[in-house]
């Protein structure tokens, strides 16, 4: 059993903590007066506090006692505790070599037994063996040395021994600490206070007690007129130790002279220190005084940067103290002016909290402002379809409808193509302190006055078209532009059409003939065999139809009714609003594909960002691929990069041959002519030039490999089903479906697999 906190008399430490008790500690206790003392039973497990009373020497039984929540060990002793000694450590053994004889060690104590000294010599004869710390311990152990032992010595003298084994002697290798004087007229604190000026002059500086007790929470409340220390009767001696670990006594007394400083008196009787404030009491050697703290809670308020809101942070008072006052909430907040957009809810929600011990760890707000609103910009409001996707309108079924889509609008002189609503003013805030702050205004909105358009004389916020044509936007303005109409069919009556701005074809494209666009095109029957390139978007209100020998072209949207045996290529987004069979669809954007039961069967579906498809492949079993995160635009160019990589490397291995020919031709003459010179030099600088051609076209090659895949956010969505035969592709990953597949089920590539979501 050991004491589990230091012991102290008037202030000077007794016995540090963690002192086994044995019967001169107990002894020495009963000397100075102590009744009852802290222990723990076993220091090595997590031990518990026990209460210890020393009471009288009569009788040695051990009484426990369960008290409150935690166990407390009472026991009385009565009669001396019989102490026995351990006996002495047997020397370890030390292995040795076999002509070496362990040093002579020696311990000499000095009479007082208050030190030791340790003498280490060489053997008489044979060669000295090295020594180690367990021999130096068990030898002082022999002579009942215990206490005080210079441990950082035996190290040093075991380091030199090992250099040098010659004759050793170490003063002071144990010391007994001295016992003081005995104090007569001190006075013992009851209650925990502080002991350094330096801890004085930070609780003074603060003065509130939350603000102390962050830092130190072990300090108790003196209440004015209340007793806090009291004189010890007797003369109270701290006792030393000898080196064999007995308590050694000082018959000296000195008499204590108390010093009051502020805030302290003497009672009448001269035995008690009174506190004349509340406060926080402290001890410095004979120093006595007490420095006023105030106890009560404390809050204090904040008001945000902007002014926007206002916050109170309440802290908890101390012992005896009492929470603020709502009145003293409120107040809070008049002193920081604030007087807009008060929380009462919240004050009082916030009061409650502190009558039931609950303060909240963060500020708490309680009061608001109104922001302002600012103005609305001003708005073009445009009079014609400017959608560039013409995505059509998806029926419950699932079913696209292309009959009320147009990429066309046609116009009249003088139709009313854009009109501007001007900016509205905002609606001023209001900060918690009653401070207004302003909107901004919206900000006007310019007329997107383009080609062959004019502003309305009457209304300077309308726009008009300012002849017959075709508006469409462009970038930012609004122009209107002549259009080529083909009433019937493109054939043999119209010939091929090449026209750099927008065509419509009321009728069909036969097979055979070719569509140049620079603009929009717009079909509305069905597309052949044939050739379409077109500069803006595609809307064919059936479909696109033939052997496989039609291709269309677009640099924008391409939305057809259905699809078969057919090419298209899109740099932005493909839309099929029936079927596609055997089909080949490139798109740098989206596919979709909606018809029901039946969408995809056969061909190939490749798109930069994402396929959906309401089902794909059919019973037969039919090979359907669908490519999810490939551009296709550069996996062309990487086609025409390999092509052209063959063709020069076949132009070096013909170079070469003919070098080599040519080689062997002229080593059989002496001296080469100037014409063989000159067809060598020219050998050389066809072949040299060769090889930086296909330098060049590898490093180029690599660079566009590199952007081929962009697989992060690429999807493949099946909306009903997938058949066996469908095979889907992420980069270098695929996932051949052998069974059919119900959805709706997503595709994803994830760490480098393809997962199904």
């Amino acid at each position: 059993m050991q004491l589990a906190t230091d012991v102290t008399i008037s202030g000077s430490v007794l016995l540090n903590q963690s002192q086994i008790l044995d019967e001169s500690v107990i002894n020495l206790l009963i000397t100075c007066g102590i009744k009852s003392i802290d222990v723990v039973e076993d220091s090595a497990a997590a031990p518990e506090a026990a209460t210890t009373d020393v009471a009288s020497t009569q009788t040695s039984s051990v009484n426990l006692q369960m008290q409150g929540p935690e166990v407390t060990n009472h026991f009385s002793v009565e009669s001396p505790v019989h102490h026995t000694p351990l006996s002495p450590l047997p020397s370890p053994a030390v292995p040795s070599a076999e002509n070496t004889v362990p040093p002579v060690l020696a311990i000499r104590i000095t009479p007082d037994a208050m030190s030791a000294t340790l003498v280490i010599e060489p053997p008489p004869a044979g060669t000295a063996s090295e020594i180690n710390s367990d021999m130096i311990l068990a030898a002082l152990a022999e002579e009942e040395v215990v206490f005080g032992i210079d441990i950082p010595a035996i190290d040093r003298l075991i380091e030199s021994w090992s250099r040098l084994k010659r004759r050793y002697e170490v003063s002071n290798i144990a010391v007994g600490t001295q016992a003081q004087p005995a104090r007569e007229g001190a006075f013992a604190m009851n209650i925990r206070h502080l002991r350094s000026k330096a801890e004085c002059e930070e609780v003074e500086a603060r003065h509130i007690f939350w603000e102390i007790a962050k830092k130190y929470p072990h300090l108790d409340r003196v209440f004015k007129g209340k007793p806090f220390a009291e004189k010890q009767t007797g003369h109270i001696a701290p006792p030393g130790k000898n080196i064999h670990g007995a308590p050694v006594f000082s018959d000296e007394v000195m008499q204590t002279e108390l010093t009051l400083e502020k805030n302290v008196s003497l009672s009448t009787d001269g035995l008690q220190l009174i506190a004349d404030v509340d406060g926080i009491a402290y001890m410095i050697e004979d120093t006595v005084g007490v420095i006023p703290i105030d106890f009560d809670g404390s809050c204090e308020c904040t008001v945000t940067p902007d002014g926007m809101s206002a916050e109170i942070t309440v802290y908890p008072p101390g012992p005896g103290g009492s929470i603020p006052e709502k009145s003293r909430l409120k107040q809070l907040l008049a002193e920081k002016g604030v007087n807009y957009g008060i929380l009462e809810s919240e004050i009082e929600a916030l009061y409650g909290m502190c009558q039931h011990g609950a303060y909240p760890a963060d500020p708490v707000t309680v009061a608001r402002g109104t922001p302002p609103e600012n103005g609305k910009d001003g708005q073009i409001i445009y009079h014609f379809n400017t959608t560039t996707s013409l995505a059509p309108s998806i029926s419950d079924k699932g079913q696209a409808d292309y009959k009320s889509v147009n990429i066309v609008n046609s116009v009249t002189e003088g139709q009313q193509l854009a009109s501007i609503r001007p900016p509205e003013n905002g609606v001023d805030g209001t900060d918690v302190t009653g401070k207004s702050i302003l909107a901004k205004p919206g900000t006007p909105v310019r007329m997107p006055q383009g080609p062959k358009t004019r502003v309305a004389p009457e209304n300077p916020d309308v726009l008009l078209a300012a002849t017959d044509g075709i508006v469409r936007l462009s970038g930012s303005l609004v122009e209107v532009c002549e259009g080529f109409v083909v009433p019937g069919n493109v054939d043999f009556s119209t010939g091929n059409i090449n026209y750099n701005k927008t065509v419509i074809v009321n009728g069909d494209v036969k097979a055979g003939f070719t569509i140049h666009c620079g603009a929009d095109l717009q079909v509305n029957g069905t597309i052949e065999d044939c050739q379409v390139t077109v500069g803006g978007n595609v809307l064919c209100r059936f479909g696109f139809l033939g052997q496989g020998k039609g291709i269309i072209d677009a640099k924008g949207d391409v939305n057809l009714g259905f699809l078969k045996n057919q090419t298209v290529k899109s740099f932005k987004n493909i839309t099929i609003a029936k079927e596609a069979i055997n089909c080949t669809l490139l798109s740098r954007g989206t596919i979709e594909v909606h018809g029901s039961p039946l969408s995809v069967a056969g061909g190939e579906l490749k798109a930069r960002t994402s396929i959906i498809v309401h089902t794909a492949g059919n019973h037969t079993g039919i090979k359907t691929l669908l490519e999810a995160g490939t551009d296709f635009l550069i996996a062309e160019e990487l086609e025409m990069l390999g092509k052209q990589e063959n063709e020069v490397a076949m132009q070096i291995k013909s170079i070469s041959e003919a070098y080599g020919r040519f080689r062997k031709s002229i080593d059989s003459s002496r001296r080469p002519t100037a014409a063989q010179q000159k067809k060598n030099i020219d050998f050389t600088t066809a072949l040299r030039q060769a090889q930086q051609q296909l330098a060049v076209l590898e490093e180029r090659k690599t660079i566009v490999a590199e952007k081929l895949h962009k697989l992060d956010n690429a999807f493949i969505r099946i909306e009903h089903g997938a058949y066996p035969g469908t095979l889907l592709k992420f980069g270098e990953r695929h996932f051949l479906i052998k069974e059919e597949l119900t959805g709706p089920k997503s595709f994803h590539y994830i760490g480098h697999e393809i997962k199904i979501m």
